[in-house]
């Protein structure tokens, strides 16, 4: 089984702004992958999302996570696995830092096959 990354960088957060990180309409099963930052305290929060079109319909969440304070610190956080079973199924990749103080995370998107 084969791991690929299809995207990687590093985004700064701006407190309430949603970022928009990745968006392929490629077939596949897709990996989110970030850590919280070592200086990632017990007042920032931050939101990992995935966003899901099948057959042309309206977009909707298909993944969410939250991760608060010091426990999230300098850790590695995985989404479960979301597959895409066509080419023109599209999934959009997010992550919003809603509390705290405005903080780099590291990400990678990857895709498993």
């Amino acid at each position: 089984m084969a791991v690929t990354s299809v995207a990687n960088g590093n985004q700064l957060a701006v407190i309430s702004t949603e970022h928009s990180l990745f968006t392929s309409s490629a077939a596949g099963v897709y990996v989110f992958a970030t850590t919280c930052p070592a200086a990632f305290t017990g007042t920032d929060v931050v939101e990992l999302r995935i966003y899901s079109v099948i057959n042309g319909a309206t977009e909707v969440l298909a993944y969410y996570a939250v991760y608060t304070g010091m426990s999230s610190s300098a850790s590695a956080k995985y989404s479960v696995p979301v597959p895409t079973a066509t080419a023109g199924d599209t999934l959009r990749f997010t992550l919003k830092q809603t509390a705290g103080t405005g903080r780099t995370f590291p990400y990678r998107i990857s895709t498993i096959g």
